[in-house]
């Protein structure tokens, strides 16, 4: 059995949680929050990551689904000790925190792997497998949509990181992953339309994209915090030969978080790929790697928006 700490007891920690306590072969030897919890769990519960580990020697992973700010002390602190890591994204407010991570697991030889779920993802594994069969042939264009129904609260978006880090992110690696090839150049454009309480916290809600790769493929990413339709999830990629893309799939309505309704199988298989690299039968899908260049690309396109000028990713340079 792989013994699991799990930090963080918000939705996403609930989710992780009963993702664990189902599989054959995980199981949560101690759970990190700070705030007290008013129902069962099926261990013992801790302030801090320290505390858990030091009462918990034999504990094999740490999955982080705390909040952002908190993310590279945890992972440095796994890191230390040889823990490997299952981290939300982002991995830190900032690309340079997320290096300085990224660098310490890399220092004490430890796995760290990154929440990016929509790369278990059916729908967006057949787009991925059809670039790769060539299928399609070349891919010249990506068109990536994410739209939320709803805002997040502000108390959230206080500590998110703003738009670009906690939202896109997510577009930005599935980009990456679908393109095949690093973007060197980002544009940005951003707006905000749905909430003034957003602008009041110096974020935005509503962006468009456009990243380029060395050899001119290009990416069109827009998000929106709002979507009156529902949770909208899609991605048309355009190559040589044709086109393949995904539909975006309806939500049956319930109490939960939309991304866990819309992802909840993702996120299940996120978990035995964890595990399974635990035991040794694959690599990461998702590496620290990943998590840090999808930062420098949310990094990048901020400055753009605020600079008003193209950005080039590798030195960060813009070009009016």
């Amino acid at each position: 059995m792989v013994n699991i700490c799990l930090c963080g007891l918000g939705a996403m920690g609930k989710l992780h949680l009963a993702n664990i306590l189902n599989h054959p072969s995980a199981q949560v030897a101690a759970v990190v929050d700070p705030q007290p919890v008013d129902y069962a769990l099926p261990c013992k519960h801790y302030d801090t990551v320290e505390q858990a580990l030091d009462k918990h020697p034999d504990i094999d992973a740490l999955v982080i689904a705390s909040p952002t700010p908190t993310h590279v002390a945890a992972i440095i602190t796994a890191a230390q000790r040889g823990i490997a890591v299952l981290c939300e994204k982002p991995i830190a407010m900032t690309a340079e925190e997320a290096e300085h991570a990224v660098e310490v697991t890399k220092k004490h030889n430890t796995t760290l792997c990154v929440g990016f779920n929509r790369r278990f993802d059916a729908a967006f594994e057949t787009v991925y497998d059809g670039i790769q069969s060539g299928e399609i042939g070349d891919v010249e264009v990506l068109r990536i949509t994410s739209r939320d129904p709803h805002p997040p609260d502000l108390q959230y978006l206080k500590r998110s990181g703003g738009l670009f880090y906690d939202m896109m992110i997510h577009d930005f690696d599935m980009a990456r992953w679908l393109l095949g090839e690093e973007p060197v150049e980002v544009t940005a454009l951003a707006s905000c339309l749905v909430d003034p309480r957003i602008r009041q916290e110096g974020d935005v809600d509503t962006a468009v994209v456009l990243l380029r790769t060395a050899s001119g493929k290009l990416c069109h990413i827009h998000n929106s915090r709002r979507s009156i339709e529902g949770y909208d999830q899609r991605v048309e990629a355009f190559g040589a030969k044709g086109v393949i893309r995904t539909s975006n799939l309806p939500l049956q309505i319930s109490n939960e978080p939309f991304f866990v309704a819309r992802y909840r199988e993702a996120y299940r298989k996120e978990l035995d790929h964890f595990i399974d690299v635990l035991r040794g039968v694959t690599t990461p899908r998702t590496s620290g790697t990943d998590g840090l260049k999808a930062q420098r690309l949310a990094e990048a396109a901020a400055r753009s928006l605020h600079e008003g000028s193209r950005v080039l990713v590798s030195d960060h340079t813009h070009i009016h």
